[in-house]
């Protein structure tokens, strides 16, 4: 009984092969085709002199400028994103510093805000 389905599998499969050479010339319809692309899951963003693309299926954060390249993992990139976000105010200050008016030290805590203090009693 095992030799009546090997010589089906080997018939089927001469059969598709015979099929394929007899139709290989033809052109897939345009639905076909976009079936066999996987879809792009980059997302790519310009940022001036920097670029960043974000893989979805892999989850990677790669961060790319003149002469140099940074690829992050998920983790790496949430905690970047932690840490940008803690620095806001001193990253604000340094891309705006000319636009900035001087100012002193916080009495309170001894930092400089953009923000009212959080020490600052009511």
């Amino acid at each position: 009984m095992t030799e009546s389905r090997d010589d089906h599998t080997v018939e089927h499969e001469n059969t598709l092969a015979e099929f394929h050479d007899r139709y290989r010339h033809q052109r897939l319809p345009d639905w076909a085709r976009a079936k066999e692309e996987p879809a792009s899951t980059i997302q790519r963003h310009d940022l001036g002199k920097y670029a960043i693309e974000l893989d979805e299926q892999s989850r990677i954060l790669t961060i790319s400028g003149t002469g140099s390249r940074l690829a992050l993992d998920a983790q790496e990139a949430i905690g970047l994103l932690h840490w940008l976000y803690a620095q806001r105010d001193i990253l604000y200050r340094l891309a705006y510093v000319d636009e900035l008016p001087v100012m002193g030290a916080c009495p309170y805590c001894g930092q400089h805000h953009l923000e009212q203090c959080p020490l600052k009693p009511d």
